[in-house]
C-alpha cells in the first residue's frame, strides 16, 4: 500500500500580537517613617509593539491511499512531462 501526500508550503507574513513583557528596569526609592531612603531596581512592564514576521505555512492538498503505484508516471506528472 502507498500513501500519496501533496502539501503546498508557502511563506506568509503574520502580525504577532502585542505581548506583556519586561521592557527595562528603573531605580526607585522607598522609605518608611523615620528611616533613610533606600533605592531598589524595579522592572518596567508594558506591551511590546506588534511585530510582522515571516512564517512557513503548510496546507494539505491531497492525501490518498492506493494499493499500487506507477512511480515513473507520478514523477512524469510532477515534472510536467
Amino acid at each position: 500500500m502507498f500513501e500519496v501526500i501533496i502539501r503546498e508550503t508557502r511563506e506568509v507574513r503574520k502580525l504577532q500580537p502585542k505581548k506583556w513583557e519586561k521592557l527595562g528596569e528603573e531605580m526607585k526609592e522607598c522609605s518608611t517613617y523615620g528611616e533613610k531612603k533606600q533605592t531598589y531596581k524595579a522592572d518596567v512592564m508594558g506591551y511590546a509593539p506588534e511585530v510582522e514576521t515571516l512564517a512557513m505555512e503548510s496546507v494539505l492538498v491531497l492525501q490518498q491511499n492506493v494499493e499500487q503505484l506507477n512511480l515513473p508516471a507520478v514523477i512524469k506528472a510532477i515534472n510536467g512531462f
